[in-house]
């Protein structure tokens, strides 16, 4: 964001409170992502995914759809900040580990199919079409669209 102002009048349209002290422009680009992600969703792919979810770089969630409710059992603010490893079947993590490696590596989306836990603990096999959002030329999250395979 070299050469960048942000400015209170933008703040307040992307409901990120202001205070004396030093602004958080992590909060700002995660608040930006959730904004943009949600828009995707609804207007592109609403029709074609289940799941929408957004991921920083070491899998933590950033944003969930809200339809995660009606898939997984979780609202959103319960995954929200869990890293999504802790969700995945255990013979599936080093697998799904590559995966976000090489994903990473290539800045290229990718798909992938894994099992991930309800809440009431059953699985659910998932395959999902992950994207990396890419800021300056790093992947800085990645976007991943969802479907069950049944």
């Amino acid at each position: 964001m070299k050469g960048s102002k942000v400015t209170n009048e933008f703040l307040k349209r992307m409901n990120i409170e202001t205070s004396d002290s030093a602004i958080d422009l992590n909060k700002i680009v995660r608040k930006m992502l959730t904004n943009y992600v949600d828009i995707l969703f609804k207007e592109r792919f609403s029709d074609k995914y289940e799941l929408l979810c957004c991921l920083d770089t070491n899998g933590r969630f950033i944003y969930i759809c809200p339809n995660h409710i009606n898939v997984m059992g979780f609202y959103p603010e319960e995954l929200c900040g869990m890293n999504g490893f802790e969700i995945i079947h255990p013979e599936d993590v080093n697998r799904m580990n590559e995966f976000l490696i090489e994903m990473l590596n290539s800045k290229q989306p990718k798909v992938v199919i894994y099992r991930i836990n309800h809440k009431l603990g059953h699985w659910l096999t998932m395959k999902s079409i992950c994207t990396p959002y890419i800021i300056d030329g790093e992947v800085a999250a990645m976007i991943n669209f969802s479907n069950r395979c049944y």
